[in-house]
Formats: C-alpha cells, structure tokens, sequence
C-alpha cells in the first residue's frame, strides 16, 4: 500500500510531491513503528519482576493466585480446578504458566 501511495504522489505537480510525499512517509513510519513495537512485546516474555508485580495486584484485589513448581501444564491446572469445583473460572495465558489467577 505505501508504494501505491508514493507512485501516486509522484503523478502529482512537483511542488506536491514533497508535501504528499512526506506525509505518506510520515504514516507509514507511524505505522511501522506501531508493528515494531507490538513485535517486541510478543518476542520478550515478560519477567519475573512482572510477574511477581501482577501476582501482587491480584491479592491486593483479592483474588487469589496459584503457582505452580515443577512441570505442569498450566492450562490443565486451571481445567482440573473449575471440574472440580474449586473454581468457577480461570484466566490464564500460554506465556504465563507461572500465574494463575482464580
């Protein structure tokens, strides 16, 4: 789309051209940055030190936490736990096994 966007400008009078042109650069920067910054996220897990801060929060709100040691499935846990009524939801997350909320 950004190439389209810069041939189009380009078709423009000369003295178009840069304004158009630089605003398109500047968007699709904008855009490129936002992806970068969402790539990031995604490929670092988030560290202990963030982990321990949700855990925190949590109690705080009162609900309570359980963590697991040891290799355990955190999503079976959290299944085992509303089947067999000790719990009447979950939430979890495939990137933090660590915590669990309830």
């Amino acid at each position: 789309m950004m190439w389209t966007q810069i041939l189009e400008t380009l078709k423009s009078t000369p003295e178009m051209i840069s304004k158009n042109l630089l605003r398109t650069l500047n968007i699709q920067l904008v855009e490129t940055n936002a992806v970068l910054t969402k790539l990031h996220r995604r490929s670092h897990n988030p560290s202990h030190e963030t982990y321990d801060h949700c855990e925190k929060l949590l109690r705080i709100a009162g609900i309570p936490c359980i963590e697991t040691t040891g290799p355990i499935e955190a999503e079976s846990l959290a299944a085992s736990l509303v089947l067999n009524g000790h719990a009447d939801f979950i939430a979890t997350d495939d990137s933090v096994s660590r915590l669990l909320s309830f």
